[in-house]
């Protein structure tokens, strides 16, 4: 029998070591570097974060092979240049070079793309257009598509950036057509503002022909987003040209078009400085108030310092400092936000920076984790089969004892439940007898014994039962004898009770029923029973309908 134990023992045991060697296994995860960088590849175009995140989880970029070296650096440029972020200009080098060796045009495209996203955000306008330049060579493919719009959009600004204005045009001016003749009513609208961003440069009349152009296609494809681009390039170009009142028509019209709460605050600044400039003051003081109690910080601040600026050229300084020390104060909590605002771009960078290293650090532990298990499993097997026996023998010997000792206890409780039993018996006995000797309650049939005289026969058929002052003191005194100090104890826990409450419920603790209580108070039962429930609820204060006032009595 105890061979058998210890064998059933052992293989429980190494049982428990095939489970945690599974458990164990299973969770030291194999990084599959291709599927790391499709799913990167998927979620580039969605979520640049989530997409940075899984390509952290490559921890040896030299176990990469050229393809997912390509894949790697192509995906982290295009996240950085989507999230605005800085990078060096040598992670093109793999996926330019392996895409040009394996011919692939449209990535190549993509990364001479973002090779002149990054310079012209540099500022570096000649080297943009040699990337440009590189993708042009890539046409008939890309010639009139979107990737070429595009292309010739970013053209364009460099060459509007080195100031070539009519080169720009040139470029615009093809552009457009090859638009028109695609037949994409989006590219098209694209180009025609485009090309009056173009001719705003040069020709002011020109550029608001085309930025109407733009304006016409738009509304054509119900497009909200072009629709208020354009009008607020209109606004601008008719400001730039001192055109107010067309300024603050082309504004009045943006603002007509689902214009949302953020919007309002710069809108109203804008009419506020066109009619400063057309020297309606008051026109402009009324929207500057407006746009101040707006929930934009920076348009609040200026609207506040223009205010100010106001009130002092009116010769209110008092007003004017107030709006001063305002504009200061606001000023102070936008510089406060962007000092936040770098601390939060930073920890999230390193939290970024630092996940790589930390999933690193939890995989080693986790195998150091499961070689110690291992380890340690295996020396339980040998411990448990060395001293396996003598365990079990003192576990069997505590338990024998502690048989013995509740058997014990047992017996002892049972001993003691019988005698309470016979205690309780003698007590109820001890009290019917006192209870049939005393005189006030052989004048209450309902706990008159049946060998009671002639005399209570007469007074039960009476149906009245009268009480002396002597019959309430006796019965007072009978019910503290029998249950001691019941109506001291009863005061106190319910001071409300008067002695007539008292004298009622040692009644209800001694049982007499209702007929009785009815003749003794010469009242009906019902009677009876209300005073019941007025006793319980307005004396003993117990609102609970589930409470009994006999039962509680009984108990107490």
């Amino acid at each position: 029998m105890k061979r058998e134990m210890i064998e059933s023992a052992i293989l429980k045991t190494l049982w428990g070591i095939i489970f945690f060697i599974f458990l164990f296994g299973c969770g030291v995860p194999s990084v599959n570097n291709d599927e790391i960088l499709e799913q990167a590849f998927e979620l580039s175009d969605r979520s640049v974060l989530e997409s940075l995140e899984k390509l952290e989880l490559i921890k040896n970029l030299e176990e990469l092979s050229e393809a997912q070296k390509a894949k790697h650096n192509f995906l982290k440029a295009k996240i950085y240049i989507s999230a605005g972020r800085n990078l060096h200009d040598s992670i093109f080098n793999a996926p330019i070079s392996y895409y040009e060796s394996i011919k692939d045009t449209v990535l190549l495209y993509e990364c001479f793309y973002f090779l002149a996203t990054k310079k012209y955000r540099d500022k570096d306008y000649s080297a943009s257009l040699k990337f440009l330049d590189k993708n042009q060579k890539l046409s008939p493919f890309l010639d009139g598509n979107t990737y070429y719009i595009s292309n010739a959009n970013l053209r364009i600004n460099n060459l509007l950036g080195l100031k070539r204005f009519q080169e720009a045009k040139e470029i615009a001016t093809v552009t457009l057509h090859k638009a028109q003749r695609n037949g994409k009513i989006s590219d098209e609208t694209r180009m025609w503002f485009i090309l009056a961003t173009t001719n705003s440069y040069i020709n002011i009349i020109d550029s608001e022909q085309n930025y109407l152009k733009a304006l016409q296609l738009s509304k054509q494809r119900d497009d909200i987003y072009y629709q208020k681009h354009c009008l607020n390039a209109l606004t601008k170009l008719m400001e730039k040209n001192a055109m107010y009142d067309k300024a603050l028509c082309y504004l009045k019209q943006s603002e007509d078009i689902n214009t949302s709460r953020e919007e309002v605050p710069k809108k109203n600044l804008i009419k506020s400085m066109l009619f400063h400039k057309q020297n309606e003051l008051d026109s402009a003081l009324h929207y500057a108030k407006i746009a101040a109690q707006g929930n934009d910080p920076f348009i609040a601040s200026i609207a506040v310092s223009y205010i100010s600026e106001w009130f002092a050229n009116e010769g209110d300084f008092y007003k004017a400092f107030y709006r001063k020390q305002a504009a200061i104060k606001i000023e102070g909590n936008i510089e406060s936000e962007i000092y936040y605002k770098k601390q939060r771009e930073e920890s999230a960078k390193k939290e970024l920076e630092n996940k790589a290293k930390i999933s690193k650090i939890e995989q080693e532990k986790r195998t150091l984790l499961f070689v110690t298990v291992i380890i340690v499993l295996l020396l339980l097997v040998v411990i448990t089969y060395l001293f396996f026996y003598r365990k079990q023998r003192k576990q069997y010997e505590t338990y024998l004892k502690s048989k013995a000792i509740q058997l014990e206890q047992d017996n002892l409780l049972l001993n003691q439940s019988k005698e309470i039993g016979l205690l309780r018996e003698k007590e109820s006995l001890l009290r019917e007898s006192l209870f049939r000797r005393i005189d006030i309650l052989k004048k209450i049939p309902s706990i008159t014994p049946p060998e009671s005289d002639v005399g209570s026969v007469d007074i039960i058929d009476c149906r009245k039962i009268t009480l002396t002052e002597n019959d309430w003191n006796e019965l007072v005194q009978t019910i503290d004898d029998a249950y001691p100090n019941f109506t001291s104890r009863l005061k106190n826990s319910f001071p409300l009770l008067s002695t007539a409450d008292i004298h009622f419920c040692c009644f209800l603790k001694i049982d007499v029923n209702l007929q009785d209580l009815s003749d003794i108070y010469c009242v009906s039962k019902s009677t009876i029973t209300k005073k019941k429930y007025r006793v319980k609820t307005d004396k003993l204060c117990i609102a609970d309908r589930e409470i009994c006032l006999d039962d509680l009595l009984k108990k107490f």
